[in-house]
């Protein structure tokens, strides 16, 4: 039996922990310890290898003033949740050298689908973080969750250096006063519910960028309002940034985005190194009704509406599903895409949209995927290969299915057209995407329009800015709206001397 939360020997009749109870039991009970609940030598090991790349990654993506001297810690309570951590005496009598955070980790068991959880517990004059408290269960520290471990470890991190909405209280401005408004709740008439969005001037700019929303009705970005404790209002709507590694689910294809960056950045304490930001797909150049409207009315492979056909995902990277699932009651008002009050899609965190989902064999890009290409449908797996609808089959065979499927088929972009092949004959296609045929098929192949494979989409003349602001500034309606410090048309003319910063950790 484990204690979390530490409780008194002398409590009596403690309860079990129970996360799904009502009401939920998570501090002072008791837990059944089981093998995969030990740490031992090799999950020590482990974890050790990947906080050590950890803190190689964040010395490069951040910058910070750095510490004078020593870093020394108040030590006047344990640092942490669930019992915390004693820090060491030298620790507080002689501080701890060429340090700017100091991060005490833990593997005690967690309850529920926890990986991992982190707090920061002691903060400097100006806000910022400089002792946290990550913990890691010794269940997930297999061999097999290596990659899950590492981006599980950075996420966590995020959340002890600032992306935390007790963090946000404390956030600076350029001259160090305290920001006025990190976020901004309203209510959201299209969306049908309160919403909370990061109003912060560096997210809003680079979210701009990345869906290409540059009209004044994007105003801020969505956090999550799903999932409960230790969820909700300190992640990212996962709608809206899906495999974003700041979403409330990391798996092994989180990425960090620059608007993760962008946050950091905005609190005042750090420099982003915004090279380090990871490439994501999900909502890129969507435009602006891509973040303010319901997602029953996104565009082609953002949304799908029946389990009878597969379709390809939205980054034709792969041939997937369409998960609609029947849930026991009805789903919240906002949430009903369906005449059945109780259908819809998978994930409660990404408000039960429904999307493609990749089947575990369906890549097109990977050349070792456990189903071989088809060739009676001339498929070919490979870097350059995406998912494309097809009722392609060789001359002299049926297909298994009368109806339209999917198939994985090479792709190139020459002289600003698409093309694509089948058997080794390539074959242009129409700018805005329509149907190809090929000799020795049956059958036609439906290209994509150029624009969703070959170029990001174009951002009309009249909302464009002048060297993108220079990335100093908000470009609204062509318009650029210069950061504090920033001034001038492009906002390229400086008024305050940049501060000299050094690496974090």
């Amino acid at each position: 039996m484990f204690p979390l939360g530490e409780p008194p020997v002398s409590s009596p009749g403690l309860p079990s922990c129970n996360p799904h109870g009502g009401p939920p039991i998570y501090g002072d009970c008791w837990y059944n310890c089981t093998l995969d609940d030990i740490s031992g030598e090799d999950k020590r090991h482990r974890l050790r290898e990947a906080l050590g790349q950890t803190a190689d990654w964040f010395k490069r993506a951040l910058a910070v003033e750095p510490v004078k001297g020593n870093l020394r810690l108040s030590g006047y309570s344990a640092c942490g949740q669930d019992g915390g951590v004693q820090l060491p005496r030298e620790y507080i009598e002689e501080g701890v050298v060429d340090a700017d955070l100091v991060l005490l980790v833990t593997t005690r068991p967690t309850t529920g689908n926890t990986l991992a959880w982190a707090v920061a517990c002691e903060r400097d004059q100006w806000g910022r973080a400089i002792a946290g408290h990550v913990n890691v269960a010794p269940r997930h520290l297999t061999a097999e969750a290596e990659t899950l471990l590492s981006a599980t470890l950075i996420h966590e991190v995020m959340h002890v250096l600032g992306f935390d909405p007790h963090a946000f209280a404390h956030f600076r401005d350029e001259r160090k006063r305290r920001r006025s408004k990190v976020t901004e709740q309203s209510m959201d008439e299209k969306l049908g519910r309160m919403v909370t969005r990061v109003v912060l001037p560096r997210v809003v700019m680079h979210s701009r960028h990345h869906y290409g929303a540059f009209s004044e009705n994007f105003t801020g970005l969505e956090l999550e309002d799903g999932g409960g404790r230790g969820t909700s209002g300190s992640h990212w709507e996962k709608r809206l940034l899906m495999n974003e590694i700041m979403t409330g689910s990391v798996d092994t294809r989180s990425v960090v985005s620059k608007m993760t960056l962008a946050l950091l950045e905005d609190s005042g304490w750090y420099q982003a190194n915004y090279s380090m930001a990871d490439h994501l797909d999900w909502g890129r150049n969507q435009g602006t009704d891509f973040i303010t409207s319901p997602c029953n009315i996104w565009n082609g492979a953002y949304h799908c509406n029946t389990t009878n056909f597969s379709g390809c995902t939205y980054n034709r990277e792969a041939e997937g599903y369409c998960p609609i699932v029947t849930y026991s009651g009805d789903l919240p008002k906002w949430a009903r895409y369906f005449p059945q009050a109780n259908k819809g899609g998978q994930s409660s965190l990404a408000d039960y949209c429904t999307y493609f989902v990749a089947y575990s064999d369906g890549s097109c890009t990977d050349t070792n995927s456990a189903r071989a290409p088809d060739r009676m449908l001339g498929e070919v797996r490979g870097s350059n290969s995406r998912c494309m609808a097809s009722s392609l089959v060789r001359t002299g065979f049926v297909r298994g299915s009368i109806t339209q499927g999917n198939g994985c088929y090479q792709h190139r972009c020459v002289n600003n057209s698409l093309e694509v092949a089948v058997d080794g004959i390539w074959k242009e296609c129409p700018e805005a995407g329509g149907p190809v045929q090929f000799p020795g098929f049956n059958g036609e192949l439906i290209c994509p329009a150029y624009d969703e494979l070959c170029s990001n989409r174009p951002v009309s003349v009249s909302e464009q800015c002048a060297n993108s602001c220079n990335f100093n500034g908000d470009c609204v309606n062509g318009k650029c709206l210069c950061f504090l410090g920033f001034h001038g048309h492009d906002c390229s003319k400086s008024e305050l001397s940049r501060i000299h910063l050094y690496s974090i950790i």
